[in-house]
Parts: C-alpha cells; sequence; structure tokens
C-alpha cells in the first residue's frame, strides 16, 4: 500500500501500467517508468496488467474495496453502509 509502487518500478513492474503512489514516491516512479500512467486517486485497478495500487496507509479502505471488486464482489452496499461512499463523494468539500 505505501512503498509498493517503488518495489514494483524497482524490479521492472511497472512499465507501461497505471498506477498511483504515496505522493513522495510519485516523481520517482514516474521518471524510471516514463511511459506508465500515473492516476491521482486513492485506488487504481490496472485490470490490463492485473495491478491494484493505493497511495498509502490513509488509503487502506479504497485499496481493500478495489481488491474486493477485482476478486469479483460488488462493495457498493458495503461501501454505503461503512460511509465510505459519502467520504469519497465529499472528501474535497472540507
Amino acid at each position: 500500500i505505501y512503498t509498493g509502487e517503488d518495489t514494483l518500478s524497482l524490479h521492472d513492474a511497472l512499465p507501461i501500467s497505471k498506477w498511483t503512489s504515496h505522493p513522495d514516491f510519485k516523481e520517482q516512479v514516474a521518471s524510471e517508468n516514463p511511459a506508465s500512467t500515473y492516476v491521482d486517486t486513492p485506488a487504481v485497478i490496472d485490470e490490463d496488467h492485473k495491478l491494484v495500487t493505493s497511495r498509502g496507509p490513509a488509503t487502506s479502505s479504497a485499496f481493500a474495496y478495489a481488491l474486493a471488486q477485482v476478486l469479483g464482489v460488488d462493495t457498493s452496499q458495503l461501501e454505503d453502509a461503512m460511509q465510505y461512499s459519502y467520504l469519497r463523494d465529499h472528501i474535497n468539500e472540507a
């Protein structure tokens, strides 16, 4: 969740993937993988490359929901029940 993208980058696993990371690693990973695509969201699912990434510990819920979705689970009811949908939709209003 936190430095996984850095590790993936070191092992050449992000060459053309869509990914996100902790902001502290964004520039380094992007420079090591110029053909890849950084996405500024809490979690990113790259179905083409079978990769799920997130920005850090505070995005663990987004990461967990993304993993469940990749496994075919509809997480919408749980996201609503846990107030995650509300948080996701209103995070920038503060």
